[in-house]
């Protein structure tokens, strides 16, 4: 790590305020200082002299230049190589995977070798209220970012979970309860007996008859119907037809 930058060409001012984002053309590198402390640390790239992309020092520039940044992402230029490079942290992406496991982990949803382990109710309450507690700051985040309004709908490409989502976790949490319960009863076996009153019981038949004996009503026949009954029928209709 270079405590210096050899030769300066951009700044950005960081998110938080406090740091400073610069391009070391000299260095080949993205560095950010930190006016407290007074320190100079490389960011990205490795110093030495290429285009290739990769994680923090596995990356590379020829003439890195112009940089600017959009909240936590940074933008650069690399002049020598016709080329604009994006600079992201996986902070944002760490935080939404490990509550996306929370989730899966209170619906037992795991790798198709792996077994879910069970939780007691309370537990899988206390998890829906964490990963409700990190997902509407989020979106809420992400709305100012997009200049979105506060009602309005976020979904995958605004970068931030669906509202199907957020409804199902919300309802989630307001009757978890009936919830499992009604789930339970779909996949396990169960009968409901019920015990009425004597004076409430049907009386048993003691006779009986044989299916072919029974005697069925029979159709009427047709019957003609003449042009004035036609018309008669079709007057009714036109003066009292029936309104919905």
């Amino acid at each position: 790590m270079r405590s210096y930058a050899s030769q300066v060409s951009q700044s950005a001012k960081a998110r938080d305020c406090k740091k400073y984002n610069k391009t070391d053309v000299g260095g080949r590198q993205v560095k950010w200082y930190n006016p407290s402390t007074k320190k100079v640390e490389s960011l990205a790239g490795d110093g030495s002299e290429g285009a290739q992309d990769g994680t923090g020092k596995a990356c590379g520039f020829v003439q890195v230049h112009d940089i600017c940044s959009v909240s936590d992402t940074l933008f650069t230029t690399d002049a020598a190589a016709g080329k604009i490079k994006l600079m992201t942290g996986l902070c944002g992406t760490k935080d939404f995977l490990e509550h996306l496991g929370i989730l899966y982990d209170t619906f037992g949803i795991t790798c198709k070798a792996s077994t879910s382990q069970p939780i007691t109710p309370e537990l899988a309450i206390q998890n829906l209220n964490t990963v409700d507690e990190y997902m509407k700051p989020t979106v809420m985040n992400v709305k100012e970012t997009n200049n979105l309004k506060e009602d309005s709908t976020t979904n995958g490409p605004q970068g931030a979970v669906s509202q199907k989502t957020q409804t199902s976790i919300e309802l989630l949490l307001k009757d978890i309860g009936t919830i499992s319960k009604e789930s339970l009863k779909r996949i396990t076996k169960w009968v409901a007996k019920y015990f009425s009153h004597p004076s409430s019981y049907y009386p048993v038949p003691q006779t009986g008859m044989s299916f072919k004996d029974v005697r069925f009503m029979t159709p009427l026949p047709p019957d003609e119907v003449s042009k004035g009954e036609e018309q008669t029928m079709k007057d009714w209709l036109e003066n009292y037809r029936p309104v919905r």
